[in-house]
């Protein structure tokens, strides 16, 4: 999800909940968001965007699956 971009008055979801980006300071990468509690916070655009990007891939993979079969390795005993 490269093409992951925030617009001002738009909603987002993360771990803490649904929020609403307040402002976008693209000269420092950071925007100021705010919660449906009430709370705001500035934070990193590149984080919030990595939080949405793994949170794409888990729904995409429990959708899916992630197309490896994982095996348990065997110890050689003797």
């Amino acid at each position: 999800m490269n093409d992951t971009h925030f617009e001002i008055g738009s909603t987002y979801e993360n771990e803490k909940g649904v929020y609403e980006v307040l402002s976008i300071d693209k000269r420092t990468d950071t925007m100021v968001i705010k919660w449906e509690s009430g709370e705001e916070v500035a934070t990193a655009i590149g984080f919030q965007k990595r939080i949405l990007e793994r949170q794409q891939r888990e729904r995409k993979e429990a959708k899916f699956g992630n197309g490896l079969k994982r095996h348990k390795g065997r110890a050689s005993g003797g």
